[in-house]
């Protein structure tokens, strides 16, 4: 087990984050981990994106290991 999260970019979070690819601390929770984001991020503030974890878009308060899939990406549209 690490003490790190990767968290995968997608679309246009790619160009404004400088990568696919972020590196952060572990943190315990999507809340603590939207926090430690928009604090080293504050763009992201005014941005829309979604969260997933585990290959499930979030919408509440989910835990988080080190071993958890997680990816941020622009909102999907169209039908």
């Amino acid at each position: 087990m690490t003490d790190t999260l990767t968290i995968r970019c997608f679309g246009q979070l790619t160009e404004l984050l400088g990568g696919d690819k972020l590196v952060m601390p572990i943190v315990s929770d999507s809340d603590e981990l939207l926090r430690s984001l928009i604090n080293k991020y504050p763009f992201l503030l005014t941005t829309k994106f979604i969260v997933s974890i585990d290959r499930k878009v979030i919408r509440t308060k989910t835990q988080l290991t080190s071993e958890s899939e997680i990816a941020i990406m622009p909102p999907f549209s169209g039908g």
